[in-house]
This record gives C-alpha cells, structure tokens and sequence, in this order.
C-alpha cells in the first residue's frame, strides 16, 4: 500500500490505514483524488449496499478476445482471478480454461472453450455484491470437501432474516490431502475455512455448518486423545476459534458444495501451519497433569535414555527405513509420524514418552487406588506412552495381591431364600 501511494505528498500510510492533509481544503482534495485514483487500479467498490467489483475490470474482460496461445490464456486468467471473491462457482466456471495453462495439455480453442469464456463473461456482467461485515450479526461458516476440493463460505444473518453472503474461497487439495479419509477431508475444509476467514471470525462466536454428521462429536464432544493423530493435528488448529458445529444436510450446502468441487489452486503454506500446531501443542503440554519439577525429571531422564535418543534424531532429522531402523526403536515405527519433540520433551502425539528407568514409577501411579484394568488404561491413554504399556498394565493388575483379593471377595455365596407362609411377611428379591 505504501508503494502504490508513494509520491503523493500530504499522505501516509500505515497497514491499511492512510491519513491525508493539506494546507488548504483544495490541496487537501485534490491529494484525496489522487489517493482515490490510485486505490481504484486494484480496489473495489465499497458502498452503502456492499463490496462490488471495479465496473472497469469487468468491462476490460467483458471486451476480451479470446486467446490465442496460453500466454494470453495466462493474462486473461489473471484478470479474472480479481473477481474470485464475487463468484460462487468461479472455480466451476473457469476450471475447463485453467486445466489449458497446464505443460501436458496442447492449447486447443474449440466450442466448449468459447461456451466457458462468454458464461464468464455473461456472469460477471450482472454486477455480484458482497455485503460487508458486520461483527455484530450473527456469523455462519458453511464448509464442504470433494475428492479434490476444499470449498468454504462465510455469511451473516440480515435485519430481514435472509442470509448474505461476506465471501466465497475454495482451494484443490495437495496430492497427500486427496488420499485422506472422506472425514478427513470434511474435519480439514472445517480449519481451512475458518482459518481463511480468521480476519472476520477471532475474538467472537460463530456456527460452523457441516453435510458431514461425524464431525459434529470430533469438533465438539472428543477428547483428543480419542482421535487419530491427523484429526487431533486438525483439532489442534481450531482450539483458537469460538464456534459451534452443526450438522446441515447436504442439498442445503449449495455454496460450499460447489466450491468444494470446483477448486481453486491456491498455494498451500506448509510452514505457516505447521507452526500453529507446534505453538498449540506447547500449550498442551504446560497443562500435562504433571508438576515443573516432574517434567524436568522426565526431560533429564529422556535425554540420559539410549532408546529416546535416538527417537528424538530420527524425529529431527528424519526416519529411515525401516529395516535401518535401530531395534531400540522398532517397536516405535508403527507410530512414527505421531512422534514429536515439544518443549524438551519427547512425545506421541499428547502422551509423554516414559523412558524405561521410570516406567516402573509410572506404572504404580496409574494403578494406585487399586483400579480396574478400563480405568488404568484410560489415565495412561491422557498422558504416557511406551511400547506394550496396555500389555504391561494388564500384567500389573493380575499381579496386583489386593486386586486380587478384592476379585475373589467380591461374590458372596448364594443363599436360599425362605418362603414367606403367612400373609403380610416380607419377602426380598433383587437382580444380578
């Protein structure tokens, strides 16, 4: 913004915000001119109906030949990328002229292209609108995923009860993102949406509608500890949103569904997300049910530990394969994708690795209190991991004398019950 302004004197620009001044009110209102003249080359239109696209960049691509070569297929394409926001289907619309751009497709100029360059034209020439934000109304991000698409919007509820719509986007999954489960994709359109929208949505509540009812207890009711680690890593990034989840049926989901399966290509930032979910999961862990001092124990204890040694460089620099694997960490290769370092500490997904000098520790603190196989295995499941710790758990209770004995007591022999021979005696019955 600062680039675009420069040179006007009596202006300054910081982040999105400009202040302008002059001496007099005619040099002052020819500086906004200026400003205004400069802005509309690669702004819209913002009135009191809502955001409208630049009538002259319609009008440039409403008065576009077509294309010759896919250079100019190229230019045409980035003229009408401006108008994405304003197009629901803008994928649908333009997706038979983008697959053109590719290296293995021969550029060929037949009828079903001119069929989708004049729908792009006749679309854009009835002036959409988007109606502006306002963080006091009530909010809804719809969200869909197809086989190969991501597609999202954002609406707000109007003083006449009827939904407008703030703005559209969708992206094409990444060739791993294309081999998840159905509920994968689904539970990622969820982050990516609200992600994407993350300018209007932090700091309030909104509702998030879903075609797929399986989210509804993911994103609402489960621990992460009951997820996979690809659903817990996609949890972990809506942990900074306030939302509720609803279920919607699918013929409902129009916007959302379409843009879904008509992508746009969108670069995906790997590195932006893979930073969120470290931060997060460094929370995570200063809210482990340990103390300070137990974590460090634990840290130190890791660090003196062959075995965790060498997990934690096979996490920094890489796993190899698996028959190079050192046999300390075989038992670890199954689950090696879910291994993590955060802050010091060695971990599988949110449960600490217990190094063996401290298992026998831990083990009695999970059995004490003397309880039930179900129940030790579920405070492990919270908080600690090792290879075999369910099998180890089981062993620990059948060998556990006061466990046993309480399993021995706990039937009392039966008795026959005396049957009454007079009216108005009391008879005891119950069920088991």
């Amino acid at each position: 913004m600062s680039q675009m302004l420069e040179g006007i004197p009596g202006t300054i620009c910081h982040m999105d915000d400009i202040l302008i001044w002059g001496s007099t009110q005619e040099e002052h209102d020819q500086r906004l001119t200026e400003v205004c003249k400069r802005l509309k080359n690669s702004g819209h239109i913002i009135d009191g109906q809502g955001i409208h696209p630049d009538p002259d960049k319609i009008d440039a691509i409403e008065n576009y030949q077509p294309p010759t070569n896919k250079k100019e297929l190229k230019q045409l394409l980035g003229m009408a990328n401006y108008l994405a926001r304003f197009v629901p289907n803008y994928s649908d619309i333009l997706f038979l002229l983008t697959s053109m751009l590719s290296n293995k497709v021969t550029f060929v100029w037949e009828a079903p292209q001119e069929a989708a360059f004049q729908k792009m034209k006749k679309i854009l020439s009835s002036d959409p609108v988007l109606m502006i934000f306002d963080p006091i109304k009530e909010t809804t991000v719809t969200t869909d995923a197809s086989s190969y698409g991501l597609g999202a919007t954002i609406c707000q509820k109007q003083a006449d009860g009827k939904r407008a719509v703030i703005a559209y986007a969708s992206r094409s999954l990444t060739p791993t993102e294309s081999r998840y489960a159905q509920i994968e994709k689904e539970a990622l359109a969820v982050a990516w949406g609200c992600e994407k929208f993350r300018d209007y949505l932090t700091g309030m509540h909104f509702k998030i509608e879903t075609d797929h009812k399986p989210l509804i207890p993911i994103f609402s009711k489960k621990n992460l500890g009951d997820l996979s680690p690809r659903l817990q890593r996609i949890k972990l990034r809506m942990m900074k949103f306030s939302y509720t989840i609803i279920h919607i049926p699918g013929k409902d989901l129009f916007a959302a569904d379409a843009l879904s399966r008509n992508p746009q290509k969108v670069p995906y930032k790997k590195e932006e997300l893979e930073a969120e979910i470290d931060a997060f999961i460094q929370m995570i862990t200063s809210y482990l049910p340990a103390s300070s001092r137990r974590l460090y124990e634990l840290r130190v204890a890791q660090l003196k530990d062959e075995t965790c040694q060498k997990l934690t460089d096979y996490v920094l620099k890489g796993w190899p394969s698996k028959k190079e694997v050192d046999t300390l960490c075989g038992p670890y290769w199954q689950n090696r994708y879910e291994i993590s370092v955060q802050d010091g500490l060695l971990m599988r997904g949110c449960r600490i690795i217990i190094p063996k000098s401290h298992q026998a520790e831990v083990l009695n603190q999970i059995h004490e209190g003397n309880l039930c196989i179900t129940k030790c295995r579920a405070r492990a499941r919270c908080s600690v991991y090792w290879p075999g710790i369910s099998k180890v758990i089981e062993e620990k209770i059948k060998s556990c004398t006061a466990c046993i004995q309480e399993s021995s007591n706990r039937h009392q022999p039966l008795i026959l019950t005396s049957f009454p021979e007079r009216p108005w005696e009391v008879l005891g019955l119950d069920l088991f």
